[in-house]
């Protein structure tokens, strides 16, 4: 799915290989550093956020809200009338408006082959980073980073991340794009810890009898 490491790396830890040469930068570094560390140490995340998707150019502007539920790789998520599941070995995307889910063993290649645990070692490489400022996002106390990319042919031209100042979660992110459409990803609500059964992270056919199956296994 499109926006799975969009998604991903909201909740998630960036852990962004980036070039060091400012004091902002050095600010900005400490401050995702202890946002990885902090992470890492979620057994599970089960959260509610809005993706805000904006055209520049044609001036639309889409508002989704989702579901992100993790535990190690496995993960459930829901959004755009899908919902996608993979439970360490398959994944499973219902497509509620068709009626139906595939079943696929994702390779390296399959951008559904995302998972947090991936993003939790490396979500990109080569980015400048820069501490902007003190920021309130809903009402919360953050620390507002922007993230440049080094390769100028890359498709984004900045991320920014508003880091919570008390509890080192991300609490907002945008990507930028060069083709004029922008992402916005804001949390809603956000748990960690708590127990999720296995069973969470695998389609139940038994309980959605008339979906039809696509097994591609």
């Amino acid at each position: 799915m499109k926006y799975l490491a969009i998604i991903f790396s909201l909740f998630l830890s960036l852990a962004i290989n980036a070039q060091d040469d400012a004091e902002s930068s050095t600010m900005a570094k400490e401050i995702l550093d202890k946002m990885a560390e902090n992470n890492k140490k979620y057994s599970t995340i089960d959260a509610t956020f809005t993706l805000t998707i904006e055209d520049k150019k044609t001036k639309h502007q889409t508002e989704h809200k989702g579901l992100l539920t993790t535990k190690g790789d496995k993960y459930k998520l829901c959004i755009m009338n899908t919902e996608t599941y993979f439970d360490g070995s398959n994944i499973y995307a219902w497509n509620k408006e068709a009626s139906e889910v595939t079943i696929t063993v994702p390779d390296d290649n399959d951008e559904a082959a995302v998972t947090p645990a991936k993003l939790l070692g490396s979500y990109e490489v080569g980015y400048k980073m820069r501490y902007v400022a003190d920021a309130k996002v809903g009402g919360v106390d953050c620390y507002e980073i922007d993230l440049y990319p080094e390769n100028l042919t890359n498709t984004i031209s900045r991320i920014r991340i508003d880091v919570d100042m008390k509890t080192y979660n991300i609490k907002s992110l945008m990507q930028q794009g060069k083709d004029g459409t922008s992402y916005y990803v804001r949390i809603d609500s956000f748990t960690t810890d708590k127990e999720i059964a296995d069973g969470v992270f695998k389609f139940d056919a038994t309980k959605n009898p008339d979906v039809e199956v696509i097994d591609m296994r």
